[in-house]
């Protein structure tokens, strides 16, 4: 971690607060050591707060549809109560308790240091409102996972003057082999047979298709037809090698499609969810997975699960997961994805 990040952290009192997962759960990686006791509070909203069971006594969850005068009283009053010497946050487009913090911070004069945990979509995380506004929360130190985010950052006129790199724990952290005997036990629990291909679709968060704001990703509906056409893929490999095969969905916790409604219009067995499972036992019981851009493609591929970011929209400029996470192979077409899958299954 960088030196400036990690005298952020190590800060005898400190403030944190997040919304978004992939905030919620690399903050509580960072905060390994940290004792439990009142030097730390959390303000977290949902999904933040399921990574911080560790920090259970330290977290104030907040209620759901919060307003933005509800989210700004409570910034400031937990400001003035908990009088910490440094507030860390994640970084979320829209309105949240992290940028409620970050005005309440800067009046204070408590320096506030916000962590982006993603490569996408870095200006929008501290615009206002309208695009137009798009520096409207100003941090005073940007950590950035990687010096391509900084580089990016300054390309698109970002005011702050401090934007520090750190090692993403959960990506680059050595590569752990998927756990075999708990898969077994996952399967059983599913009813699976143990030569069945498990095919794991990871889904994302997505925006739905906006010019103005310029999102990096692919927009939602790419995922929803990425899905859409791996399950049709799979059901005609199952059909023709006569091998038990089943497409694993596993959403983003803070996106609302209706994954429930889609493996029910698909024959049973075909589409399991894989909301219920951790992550551990995801990867125990996936052999290929398959996403767009999700930084949990990337993770599943850190541990070992052969692992393809496949874009139905084959017209999609944006930026690419591979071009960030080596490991993350990119399928071309779907015949590119058949042939990741057939090679699974030759093993």
């Amino acid at each position: 971690m960088a030196s400036l990040l990690a005298d952020a952290f190590g800060a005898p009192r400190l403030l944190v607060g997040a919304r978004e997962a992939g905030a919620g759960s690399l903050i509580a990686r960072l905060l390994n050591g940290r004792p439990a006791d009142d030097t730390l509070l959390a303000l977290l909203e949902s999904p933040a707060d399921r990574y911080f069971e560790d920090h259970a006594d330290q977290v104030r969850l907040l209620g759901a549809a919060l307003s933005r005068e509800d989210l700004r009283d409570i910034a400031r009053k937990t400001l003035e109560l908990h009088r910490p010497d440094h507030v860390i946050v994640g970084a979320s487009a829209g309105y949240t308790i992290e940028k409620a913090l970050i005005e309440a911070a800067r009046q204070a004069g408590i320096p506030v240091t916000s962590i982006v945990d993603h490569y996408w979509n870095l200006w929008q995380r501290f615009a206002g409102d309208e695009p137009t506004d798009r520096w409207r929360d100003q941090p005073d130190m940007v950590a950035v996972p990687d010096a391509w985010c900084r580089d990016r950052l300054r390309e698109l006129g970002c005011p702050v003057d401090t934007i520090v790199t750190f090692e993403h724990p959960l990506l680059w952290a050595p590569q752990v082999p998927a756990d075999t005997a708990l898969g077994l036990d996952v399967r059983k629990r599913l009813g699976l047979t143990q030569d069945a291909i498990v095919v794991l679709f990871i889904s994302e968060y997505g925006f739905a298709d906006a010019a103005k704001w310029q999102w990096d990703q692919p927009d939602e509906r790419d995922i929803y037809r990425a899905a859409a056409e791996l399950v049709a893929l799979v059901r005609e490999l199952a059909a023709s090698t006569g091998r038990p095969m089943h497409v694993m969905i596993r959403p983003h916790p803070s996106e609302a499609y209706d994954w429930d409604a889609f493996a029910d219009r698909h024959e049973d067995d075909l589409v399991l969810r894989g909301s219920g499972l951790s992550k551990p036992e995801l990867f125990a019981v996936a052999d290929i997975a398959f996403g767009l851009n999700s930084m949990l493609l990337a993770e599943t591929g850190c541990a070992g699960i052969p692992s393809h970011s496949w874009f139905p929209d084959q017209s999609y400029q944006g930026l690419r997961l591979g071009q960030f996470a080596s490991w993350v192979n990119e399928c071309e077409d779907l015949e590119a994805c058949s042939q990741a899958i057939r090679s699974i299954m030759a093993r």
